[in-house]
């Protein structure tokens, strides 16, 4: 089968014939029809988590029909059309018999550890598995089982009611995603960015945001454009989702909070990100992380979007062109995923 691999840290990756894996105990065999590429996938070519092994086939984020089941999988059959989430858990710690899969004190992940979705067929992990509606095409579902899940994970960290008023700071494919979710779920939404192309695109959603912040411009003046839109007794939001690695955003998400506010960090910088004292004692925010999420919480926001007509902004590539989809991904807006035949 064809697989596109990281050979060389650093390189572009290498199309190559690869043998077709086998599912094993508690795992399926995918006959792949959308991956998505992730910001994580150019931190693996990195290294950026260290002790890569090398060649690894990229992509963590799989989406296709059921091949083959392992021993002792009895919630799939051959030909079920299904999204995963990439965590390989043992499914025996802490965590894993808390329902907190992803922080497996053994996990593995597709694409990372194991040999991901860039390739005509992957192996992944039922227990991670979550069924597709046939109304959701698999181009809509790949982005879901990371970027997507992520950015509902952390809108549910939030923990806002509906009414609650929150920011989303980074308007690129998990902010765009998430202003249009937190909508249909009740919450009035302010996006976040610096840059023009991401800013219009935020506007003309199907669901846009009720309010558009161009990060340009000083904090106290953002905190006065939300006091004209949503009232003088508003004095910022309710919870922001920092959704971009730009490390000025994590400030500016932490001024335009209210008082005891929730930041909710969700990009990855290789710089420490900036937090005071005075913000986290005298106005008493609450710092929160979202690391992905379950697969039942994948299951829940795929029947999401097929109620709502929620959708994710996608760019396809083919496989064979999955390096100038890495190329594009560095200015374009929208989602890169690499779809199959």
């Amino acid at each position: 089968m064809r697989a596109q691999q990281v050979v060389e840290l650093g390189k572009p990756y290498e199309l190559r014939d690869v043998e077709r894996p086998e599912p094993g105990k508690g795992e399926l065999l995918l006959k792949t029809k959308c991956a998505g590429l992730c910001h994580t996938d150019g931190m693996v070519r990195c290294d950026g988590f260290g002790g890569a092994k090398l060649p690894l086939t990229g992509s963590h984020e799989p989406s296709g029909i059921v091949e083959a089941v392992g021993e002792g999988v009895t919630r799939f059959k051959k030909g079920d059309r299904v999204g995963a989430v990439g965590t390989m858990a043992d499914g025996t710690c802490a965590d894993c018999k808390a329902g907190h899969r992803v922080f497996c004190d053994n996990a593995d992940f597709v694409g990372l550890g194991r040999h991901g979705a860039f390739a005509d067929y992957v192996v992944v992990s039922a227990a991670s598995a979550f069924p597709v509606p046939d109304e959701l095409e698999f181009s809509q579902v790949a982005p879901i089982t990371c970027a997507g899940l992520t950015i509902f994970n952390a809108i549910q960290r939030a923990d806002l009611p509906k009414g609650g008023l929150l920011a989303i700071s980074g308007l690129g494919a998990l902010g765009h995603f998430g202003v249009a979710i937190a909508k249909v779920l009740g919450l009035r939404v302010v996006g976040v960015d610096v840059k023009k192309d991401a800013l219009e695109l935020a506007r003309g959603l199907k669901f846009a945001p009720d309010l558009v912040i161009d990060a340009n411009k000083p904090s106290s003046e953002a905190v006065q454009e939300i006091k004209r839109k949503f009232g003088d007794d508003v004095t910022g939001v309710d919870a922001a989702i920092i959704a971009t690695d730009a490390i000025p955003s994590y400030q500016f998400g932490t001024d335009i909070l209210r008082k005891h506010g929730t930041l909710i960090v969700v990009g990855q910088p290789s710089d420490p990100i900036p937090l005071k004292f005075v913000d986290v004692i005298f106005k008493d925010i609450t710092v929160k992380g979202s690391l992905l999420g379950e697969s039942s919480q994948a299951e829940e926001l795929a029947r999401l979007m097929v109620k709502h007509g929620v959708e994710f902004t996608v760019r396809t590539f083919k496989l064979e062109d999955l390096n100038k989809a890495v190329d594009a991904s560095h200015d374009a807006t929208g989602k890169a995923v690499i779809v199959f035949d």
